[in-house]
């Protein structure tokens, strides 16, 4: 990375609705296990195995959860380009030069209309992919290759603004 940072912006992902239908799976997900474990009384007229709760109260009442609380966007435009991490599936931050920029704009936007929701998305009509985690404004990079990439921002005029320079 260059060592001139232009922007930098970290958004988290709490949307309020999203936030207790996550609660609400992972709430299901711990009754259903405290039942069969410490009450042994077994849920439904075709309960679930053991192992199978365990690994459901494993995905659906720790890593999803955890997931939904640890994920974020983190944007760094630099002197040489634009660098992008959606943490935790993006260790590393994804480089977009400068160079290979054809244009880009400022734009509003559905997430769930657009793009069929948050997070790391793909439109395979126009070979867009977004990165968005909340709001509904952001910037559209078209690259020289054809394909576009939407950053998501809560500051998209300070985003946009630092990439004209």
């Amino acid at each position: 990375m260059a060592h001139n940072l232009l922007f930098q912006e970290t958004q988290s992902f709490r949307n309020t609705w999203m936030f207790f239908i996550i609660l609400g799976i992972a709430v299901f997900a711990w009754y259903n296990a405290i039942q069969q474990f410490v009450y042994v009384v077994e849920i439904g007229s075709n309960p679930v195995s053991d192992l199978g709760l365990v690994i459901l109260l494993i995905v659906f009442g720790v890593i999803l959860p955890v997931l939904f609380y640890i994920n974020k966007l983190e944007t760094r435009v630099y002197e040489d380009g634009i660098y992008v991490r959606y943490f935790p599936f993006h260790l590393l931050y994804r480089k977009y030069s400068f160079g290979d920029i054809k244009n880009f704009k400022l734009i509003t936007y559905s997430a769930l209309k657009d793009y069929g929701g948050w997070g790391i998305r793909y439109k395979f009509k126009d070979r867009t992919k977004a990165y968005n985690v909340s709001g509904n404004s952001g910037v559209l990079l078209e690259f020289k290759n054809g394909n576009k990439l939407l950053i998501g921002s809560q500051r998209p005029d300070e985003l946009c603004n630092s990439i004209k320079t």
